[in-house]
């Protein structure tokens, strides 16, 4: 939710290789994307984790 306020659509996901610990975030930008263009990609999703971990102590 607080990456898709920023217009970011990312994909939540739990469980690692081992299909129960470790959390991850799948990020799909398009096979065409500039440097700037990863440059705010990872700017928001740094403010949206940072958001949520302000909000969780």
């Amino acid at each position: 939710e607080r990456a898709f306020a920023r217009g970011l659509i990312v994909y939540p996901g739990g469980g690692g290789a081992d299909g129960i610990r470790g959390d991850h975030i799948l990020i799909a930008p398009p096979f065409v994307i500039t440097k700037r263009q990863i440059d705010a990609l990872v700017r928001l999703l740094d403010e949206a984790v940072a958001d949520i971990a302000r909000e969780t102590g």
